[in-house]
């Protein structure tokens, strides 16, 4: 049993009546005032600033973590333990191919046997969820009792108040289903079809007053974008408040918000989230698993060891964003670690058990998330390091600055270097590189040049300052860069540099806009760009700033007219 969306209803529900007129952010400075050029690959576009920029706004499913995350928040009372969940996919709008935003069978069909599931489960359990009058007392009691079941639990369920057209829907489906069972069985019903329908499975916006193109969202379209956001589920009986009250339609009651809903447990899941997206980790870290690397050379590198290095990674992530002057500057220079009995070896610290324990690690070896081991592995091959990874990964997602793509249809024009000559992997990359001609050699000096700076680091990220009894050089450089060229022996001098950087600072902006926005940011978006990289820079908690910055753009409190 689906019901069909009706979002776009006439008595426009969820509306509160607050349009206003479309503003930018306090402090957007003129154009003359904001730095496009942080970026020699790519320089920002701002030719007003005062223009309202929304962006062609993509329409949103929940991905499974967020359709799991929200039937546990709806559902608290009742037990969900016979309740399959949806398996984990790494839906992420903005940074998948547009055909991820379609549901295929296998979701669609888990989606609906669970609603089944969970009409019997909520039925069954009416009195647990807190609605007076239900169950009823007698039949006579039972519309009453269906209609407040409306407000308090569907109302949830679709995140703001039904419109009156939803509402007549769903008691002519109750009323029908009531002919031919009993109240139980009618809301059971009810119920499994409210849980398919585009209103709780996607997230739904159709904003207000449209007006050239753009229309404001309601409050509540407002507590659900900082919701799933922030938390990843549905929005909390504060947020739906500050919704009604009319609190999200300025700046000062989004920043309120923000700052609250960050200090909730629940935040530090998106950190990790959006560090997954930014540096593509649910991809790389496939490399870190002790299946990836060779048993010979890493015996005692076992699974308890390499899943202890990624939570650990996990934990590390959200201490440096989400922890006291949480950013991208304590991303890069923080040498704390979280360690265990599995993994103090690689670490180089002592440690016991398997409880993982926040270390102070030497500065001079870790400094920032490319040094943890975790990531260090991740960017390696089964047997040795792999300097080519590792600077391309600063190149493209630090700097958002690529290295050229190698040449179509390019062949290596000498035969790779004579592996009876002892060799360490950067003397070994210099010969193989530098021998294929101009072109491989023009490039791989600035990935290499870049990734040097990691040797270090073997191939499970433990720090070695020889090769196979050679010596490991890790002079490295950065250069064609706005403000992070120098040259660098090792990585914690390169890791410092880059944390001061505002092309990384921009970078870090650009990812988490596109991130907040679930689309790709495009060339108007620039004076937004501009704008977020300037408060970054200037604050010393940034992710705080950036996230309330975006709240306050109109790309975040608008979308493109919704098209019927």
């Amino acid at each position: 049993m689906v019901l069909g969306c009706s979002g776009g209803s006439t008595s426009n529900p969820g509306g509160n009546g607050g349009s206003g007129g479309v503003e930018q952010p306090p402090g957007m400075p003129p154009v003359g005032d904001l730095k496009l050029d942080r970026n020699p690959d790519h320089t920002l576009r701002c030719d007003d600033s005062k223009k309202v920029i929304t962006g062609k706004t993509p329409f949103v499913r929940l991905s499974s973590l967020e359709y799991n995350n929200t039937l546990r928040d709806l559902l608290s009372p009742l037990d969900m333990k016979s309740v399959a969940q949806l398996q984990p996919d790494t839906l992420r709008p903005g940074f998948a191919p547009d055909n991820a935003l379609a549901a295929g069978n296998d979701v669609v069909e888990a989606q609906s046997s669970g609603a089944k599931s969970l009409g019997d489960l909520v039925a069954g359990g009416l009195g647990k969820l807190g609605i007076d009058g239900c169950p009823p007392a007698n039949s006579g009691a039972e519309m009453d009792c269906f209609n407040r079941f409306l407000d308090k639990f569907v109302a949830r369920v679709y995140r703001r108040p039904l419109g009156d057209d939803e509402r007549q829907a769903l008691v002519t489906l109750y009323s029908n289903v009531r002919k031919q069972a009993d109240f139980t069985q009618s809301i059971s019903t009810v119920v499994e079809g409210v849980l398919q329908t585009p209103q709780f499975l996607y997230r739904v916006e159709i904003g207000e007053n449209p007006k050239d193109g753009q229309s404001k969202l309601t409050g509540y379209e407002m507590a659900s974008r900082l919701s799933y956001l922030l938390w990843k589920t549905m929005p909390d009986g504060n947020l739906i408040d500050a919704a009604a009250k009319g609190d999200l339609d300025n700046t000062s009651g989004l920043a309120s918000q923000v700052k609250r809903m960050l200090t909730d447990g629940r935040a530090r899941g998106m950190s990790n989230d959006f560090v997954d997206a930014w540096l593509n980790l649910d991809l790389r870290m496939a490399r870190a698993a002790a299946s990836a690397k060779d048993k010979a050379t890493f015996p005692s590198y076992t699974d308890e060891a390499s899943q202890s290095l990624v939570r650990g990674l996990g934990l590390f992530i959200q201490d440096s964003l989400m922890g006291d002057k949480g950013g991208y500057r304590k991303l890069f220079t923080s040498n704390k670690g979280w360690v265990n009995g599995s993994t103090s070896a690689i670490y180089g610290v002592e440690a016991s058990g398997t409880d993982l324990k926040e270390v102070e690690l030497d500065g001079n070896r870790r400094s920032g998330i490319m040094t943890q081991p975790a990531m260090m592995a991740a960017l390696a091959n089964p047997q040795k390091h792999a300097p080519v990874r590792r600077g391309t990964m600063v190149l493209s997602d630090i700097l958002c600055q690529s290295p050229p793509p190698p040449p179509n249809g390019m062949v290596p024009s000498q035969p790779a270097p004579d592996t009876s000559v002892k060799r360490t992997t950067r003397e070994r990359l210099i010969v193989e590189h530098h021998g294929q001609g101009p072109t491989c050699k023009s490039c791989h000096q600035v990935i290499d040049g870049v990734g040097f700076a990691f040797e270090h680091y073997d191939a499970i990220g433990r720090w070695q300052d020889k090769e196979d009894t050679m010596n490991v050089d890790a002079s490295s450089v950065i250069s064609g860069s706005y403000d992070a060229d120098g040259s660098f022996d090792g990585a914690v001098p390169m890791m410092k540099k880059l944390a001061q950087s505002e092309q990384v600072a921009q970078c870090y902006v650009e990812t988490f806009y596109r991130y907040a926005l679930a689309r790709a940011p495009s060339d108007d978006d620039g004076c937004n760009i501009a704008y977020l990289t300037d408060r970054v820079i200037h604050s010393d908690a940034d992710l705080a700033a950036l996230i309330e910055g975006v709240a306050s753009t109109p790309a975040f409190r608008y979308r493109s007219t919704f098209s019927r």
